[in-house]
């Protein structure tokens, strides 16, 4: 496992781990990169991380892939667990949101603007 007071972590040749905009001024994170494929992460702060009604960046995480098409992104608690809490340990609700990454080889990305 890692840890870093950084702004950012390097594990292997080509997986970055950066702090996001909302992560507070001092937090921690650990890594646990110990099965190919998975990252376990833990972040830790003494200060409290600001309340959102919109999604924010805490994290941001960014890879080197092979081929392109659909991947799903899975949070889950098999590696690291889920949880957070407030400055006493006391647990608080929080959503966890898996999600899907399309990957586009070199030239396929094409940007169309709604109005």
């Amino acid at each position: 496992m890692k840890t870093s007071t950084l702004k950012a972590i390097f594990i292997g040749l080509f997986t970055i781990i950066l702090f996001g905009s909302a992560a507070p001024e001092g937090s921690v994170f650990t890594t646990n990169t110990t099965e190919a494929g998975r990252i376990g992460i833990l972040i830790d702060s003494t200060t409290p991380f600001t309340a959102s009604a919109m999604p924010t960046a805490i994290i941001m995480v960014t890879f080197d892939v092979k081929g392109s098409g659909e991947t799903p992104i899975v949070i889950s608690g098999s590696l690291a667990a889920q949880g957070t809490s407030d400055g006493d340990g006391n647990a608080l609700f929080t959503k966890y949101a898996d999600g899907i990454v399309e990957i586009f080889k070199k030239g396929e990305l094409t940007v169309t603007k709604e109005n």
